[in-house]
């Protein structure tokens, strides 16, 4: 779903996942590239390989299987022009409710930004993600919406949202006390939840 896959990442119940394939000698096609998931081989059905490319140095391929909640296993087989193999394992899990993990922020206190950091765990991509900062006579002066530009930020699985401690119209806030209030959405479930960051210089 557009990020890069790593150990132990959640994943919606139907990624859609894409491999990149790159090689000089040229990459065989034919029968040199399977994937496993959980150790089943992926049909061609499922696999989406180009037709017309054979033995191309640089190659996409992608796949929507249709996973259950629970642990999970990818694993990659492929072969150059020459016959020379690589593979590769990953496991990745698929969550069975919708919650958030707030792990804080860092610094805290802090002087130019501070990095807000949580873990989506989810079945699916979010219906709605904000962030609001709040001070503390609870006047909104700040709303990150979706702080990495794109859909990204609505997946399941670990994210970063930096304040750079300016209100909505650019300008430094003072020191002090402020509220990060988190929301999100996923059909009828929703999250909340506010925490404690500390502006000094």
């Amino acid at each position: 779903n557009g990020r890069i896959l790593h150990d132990n990442m959640l994943v919606p119940l139907n990624p859609s996942l894409a491999f990149i394939i790159q090689d000089e000698n040229g990459i065989d096609l034919t029968s040199g590239f399977n994937v496993y998931i959980d150790d089943v081989k992926l049909t061609t059905e499922e696999l989406n390989v180009p037709d017309t490319v054979q033995n191309a140095n640089a190659v996409a391929l992608t796949a929507k299987p249709s996973l259950s909640a629970g642990e999970h296993s990818i694993r990659t087989e492929v072969s150059d022009a020459f016959g020379n193999t690589l593979e590769k394992t990953l496991s990745f899990r698929v969550s069975e409710s919708f919650d958030l993990q707030i792990f804080g922020n860092y610094p805290n206190p802090f002087e130019d930004f501070t990095v807000i950091s949580f873990q989506i765990l989810a079945n699916g991509v979010l219906d709605d993600f904000s962030l609001k900062i709040y001070t503390v006579a609870g006047r909104q002066i700040r709303e990150i919406k979706n702080p990495q530009g794109s859909d990204e930020i609505w997946d399941p699985g670990y994210h970063e949202v930096e304040w750079d401690g300016r209100d909505r119209d650019g300008k430094l806030v003072a020191n002090g006390v402020y509220f990060a209030l988190i929301r999100a959405k996923l059909g009828d479930d929703s999250f909340e939840q506010t925490m404690k960051i500390a502006k000094l210089k």
